[in-house]
């Protein structure tokens, strides 16, 4: 498994199985303070490759563990999606596969771009970000590359992709406390989004270990003032929450893989991953303690709780 993880728990869509269009390294427009994938040099080069070889592993997935199916498949992982020249493309070959909705989880850097837009109209949830309703708050939170720093540019591009886009448009907001949570910068923030007009505003925090340290998670008081500036289409996201019975339907090579490949991606709890990957806690738990003793993960603490995070050779 090269290119597909998970399905991984994500308080936003449930049990959500990755797409990694950059497995190799961090492959990014922006270097974000909150990162969970760490910090990196932005880029500004697109690639390209074959969509089949997507479609090859997202077939194996599907195919021979059809009892775990995702709730959702997602385009995340280590950088940013539309910096793919074939994505639309892939998501057609995709919806040829199986039924099961498109989400692309994209800072939104490109959709100034008319051929980026039409690479996401194919997908049935469009998710860009917006940390920053100013440009200075855009450079301390995002830190662009210099090819995409143009902040009035980046927020035409969200209010252009809102007006060609026919699915679910929802943007997050991110907010790290000390950096964008002033009522100021809301103040600023509730100006892009009546222009943007998105289907709904998901509001995160720092929920994971950061790129940057000094990178906080806010409390729940200033989510709340911030849903109430913003009006009722805010909606803090909530923590994941378990569903269904462990079936076990993952196993051998293909389980250890997995379990790699994302906890590379996103750091987890073993409970998350019993979650989200549908195995008994206690087989995880057996299975990671392996892959510790055999130098292929790690455990380390973050916010009181044992996170498994894939050890760097």
């Amino acid at each position: 498994m090269k290119y597909i993880f998970g399905p991984v728990p994500s308080r936003r869509f449930g049990k959500s199985l990755g797409i990694d269009l950059f497995p190799e390294k961090k492959h990014c427009t922006f270097n974000c303070v909150y990162c969970e994938v760490g910090s990196g040099i932005p880029t500004n080069k697109e690639i390209d490759f074959d969509p089949q070889n997507v479609l090859r592993e997202l077939r194996q997935y599907l195919f021979e563990n059809h009892q775990n199916l995702p709730d959702f498949i997602t385009f995340a992982g280590s950088g940013e999606p539309t910096l793919y020249k074939s994505l639309g493309h892939l998501i057609e070959g995709i919806k040829k596969i199986t039924d099961i909705p498109v989400v692309i989880l994209t800072n939104g850097s490109l959709l100034f771009k008319k051929e980026t837009r039409q690479n996401c109209m194919l997908c049935d949830y469009l998710v860009p970000s917006l940390d920053a309703g100013c440009r200075e708050t855009f450079l301390k939170v995002n830190r662009p590359h210099r090819e995409f720093a143009d902040y009035d540019r980046y927020v035409k591009g969200l209010i252009e992709a809102r007006k060609e886009f026919n699915g679910h448009y929802l943007l997050e907001i991110l907010l790290v406390e000390g950096i964008n949570t002033s009522q100021k910068e809301f103040e600023l923030l509730k100006e892009k989004i009546d222009l943007i007009k998105p289907d709904r505003v998901q509001v995160n925090t720092v929920f994971r270990p950061p790129a940057e340290g000094f990178a906080k998670g806010t409390n729940e008081e200033t989510i709340e003032r911030f849903v109430k500036t913003i009006g009722e289409i805010a909606q803090p996201v909530k923590y994941y929450s378990k569903k269904g019975k462990p079936v076990d339907s993952l196993k051998g090579k293909l389980l250890e893989e997995i379990v790699l490949k994302t906890v590379a991606i996103r750091p987890c709890t073993i409970e998350e991953l019993s979650a989200s990957l549908s195995i008994k806690t206690e087989k995880l738990q057996s299975l990671v303690s392996k892959l510790v003793k055999e130098g292929k993960a790690e455990f380390f603490d973050y916010q009181g709780e044992k996170h498994v995070k894939r050890k760097k050779n």
